[in-house]
């Protein structure tokens, strides 16, 4: 797997995911928001919120990291990780034993740095080499440190979301 097809996976600005999903009820899409921390919810779009499958997702997510904040950050960091059309609890679980496997004592910087490589196809994911793996990280931290500021900024504004 190239080192870029694993940054691209990293690095997936949230709002690029809106079009075409179904909004569910608004009770049904507040008791969704309830099983996720509000600064979750608060960078997902509403028709995320609105699917059920999230709160799996933000489960297995929460279970990799060691604590709340830090699977928190990675949610706000790569909010794709938490797409249900995008991503399975398998496929975090797979991803993470993976990168476990591949980078040992590195593996918690390496999602902390590039949460998307938990949404790679853990079978794909382990044809890369270690070496492809941090490579991973260090491109979608650079796009993070570049681009990121200006992803929140616009996402802050009203009507990021278009089927809000």
């Amino acid at each position: 797997m190239s080192v870029l097809v694993m940054a691209a996976c990293a690095y997936v600005p949230s709002s690029a995911h809106t079009h075409g999903c179904l909004r569910a009820a608004p009770r049904a899409t507040a008791l969704l928001m309830a099983a996720l921390p509000e600064r979750v919810a608060e960078v997902l779009p509403s028709s995320v919120l609105a699917d059920e499958a999230v709160v799996p997702l933000w489960r297995a997510l929460r279970a990799v990291y060691p604590s709340e904040e830090a699977a928190v950050a990675a949610a706000r960091r790569n909010s794709a990780v938490l797409m249900p059309y995008m991503n399975t609890p398998e496929k975090i679980r797979g991803s993470w034993g993976v990168v476990q496997e591949l980078c040992g004592d590195d593996a918690l910087d390496i999602i902390t740095r590039n949460p998307g490589v938990l949404g790679c196809d853990p079978d794909a994911l382990a044809q890369a080499n270690a070496d492809q793996v941090r490579s991973a990280a260090n491109v979608a931290n650079v796009f993070e440190t570049v681009l990121g500021p200006a992803r929140r900024f616009l996402q802050s504004l009203p009507g990021w979301d278009e089927t809000r």
